[in-house]
């Protein structure tokens, strides 16, 4: 009797360790999807939080009332936000302070430290494939690491018109064949609008490329600027040959330089509790009816 009573104490024992176990992996089991739960909450929070800090980008840009633009304009300083229980930090920078890498020689490349090989290699692919739409492309070119890269993306952007004076045949080729251009057609009508270079205005392309292509160009070009001469790096004017503590006002360097940018690159972060979200947008603006409107072109989270 005796021994059954402790063999049945011996299953109770073993049946309560089973039990035990049985309920603390559901209790952890419960923790894991809270903690799952509240991450995704603070994930979608952190998010918002930095499309706030994309909402006051386009806030500064849209009442910078300063013309022309310049490195002490209040859109060009860090910002850093309480909102609510999180944060947000964003920081503006304008693309045209930096050379179009659609239409950049070799010559521009090598001199802002991309080596020749790869300069070279760019130049082949932007005839093969036409322009880059992003500089994350710039990672397919053979030869490309990543100190490489981050060099690029510091010196070089795909935003902003080019230039339809400054363009060279091949640049003007990749252009078209951007645009799904037949590559033999492309060629001619490169070759074309190069002979009939400088342009007084991108209306005088269209006894050149027709209607239909040249609706489809005219958002992509202009006859002047480019370049913002106020923020641009003094490595980027030295091309040029301006000297920072002279600058020309003169045609030729109208043609080339503008002081009013449109494209700002905004990267916005959100931070609520340690869990972070960034946004990477593209921001046009546009003046209409003596006011600034902003648009974004490009948008991407991380």
């Amino acid at each position: 009797m005796n021994r059954e009573h402790g063999i049945a104490l011996v299953l109770v024992l073993w049946l309560v360790l089973a039990l035990s176990g049985i309920a603390s992996g559901f209790i952890y089991m419960i923790r894991l999807e809270a903690q799952a739960v509240s991450n995704q909450k603070l994930e979608a929070s952190a998010l918002a939080l930095a499309e706030a800090g994309i909402v006051h980008a386009a806030f500064l840009l849209k009442n910078d009332n300063t013309i022309p633009d310049s490195l002490d304009d209040e859109w060009t300083k860090p910002v850093y936000q309480q909102l609510g229980e999180g944060t947000y930090s964003v920081t503006i920078i304008d693309e045209e302070r930096k050379a179009n890498i659609n239409y950049a020689s070799e010559t521009t490349m090598v001199k802002l430290g991309i080596r020749q090989d790869i300069s070279k290699e760019i130049i082949e692919y932007r005839k093969n494939n036409g322009m880059l739409d992003t500089l994350s492309e710039i990672r397919m070119i053979n030869g490309m690491d990543d100190d490489l890269y981050r060099l690029i993306e510091n010196s070089f952007t795909t935003w902003g018109e080019i230039n339809i004076n400054l363009a060279d045949r091949d640049v003007l080729t990749g252009l078209l064949i951007g645009f799904e251009v037949e590559a033999n057609k492309a060629s001619i009508l490169a070759e074309e609008i190069v002979s009939k270079q400088p342009f007084t205005n991108i209306d005088n392309l269209l006894e050149i490329v027709g209607d239909e292509i040249y609706s489809i160009l005219k958002p992509a070009i202009t006859t002047a600027g480019g370049i913002n001469i106020n923020t641009a790096s003094e490595a980027l004017l030295s091309i040029y040959g301006i000297d920072t503590r002279s600058i020309p006002d003169n045609e030729s360097s109208q043609e080339i330089f503008t002081v009013s940018s449109k494209y700002f690159s905004v990267t916005a972060i959100g931070n609520n509790k340690g869990i972070c979200k960034t946004i990477h947008a593209i921001l046009k603006r546009i003046q209409k009816n003596g006011k600034w409107e902003i648009e974004d072109v490009y948008w991407l989270e991380d």
